[in-house]
């Protein structure tokens, strides 16, 4: 999330006087056929919400499988919505394609809370 994308934010997010803040986590839909989200990791809870300034970013980590994990398929697009303070979606879905014709998913697949460092990231 980095203010100013215009990726189902408020479009005036990068010039707004007030700052923007990332709740939760985002929800994320592997595939068009999935009716349910990632769930979210609870261990990567932060301590507080993230409050972002112009130019700042915030970074949400994608664990798309285990080998614990059952199922799975490749799945080709990725449905993305970001959240409000009460922790339901405020946005039109952002659908994204995703590389290599696609990325495996399982039962394992999550996804973290917004942290204000991406190397924070892949450590749940």
């Amino acid at each position: 999330m980095r203010r100013g994308d215009g990726g189902g934010r408020r479009p005036d997010a990068d010039t707004a006087p007030s700052p923007v803040y990332a709740y939760s986590a985002p929800f994320l839909r592997a595939g068009a056929a999935v009716q349910a989200p990632l769930p979210w990791v609870e261990e990567s809870t932060p301590q507080g919400v993230l409050m972002l300034k112009p130019g700042q970013t915030a970074y949400a980590g994608i664990a798309t499988y285990s080998p614990d994990g059952e199922g799975g398929s490749t799945e080709k697009t990725l449905g993305v919505l970001f959240t409000d303070g009460n922790g339901n979606g405020i946005s039109k879905e952002k659908t994204l394609n995703l590389p290599n014709g696609g990325v495996f998913f399982n039962s394992a697949a999550a996804v973290t809370y917004w942290q204000d460092n991406a190397a924070d990231t892949p450590t749940w």
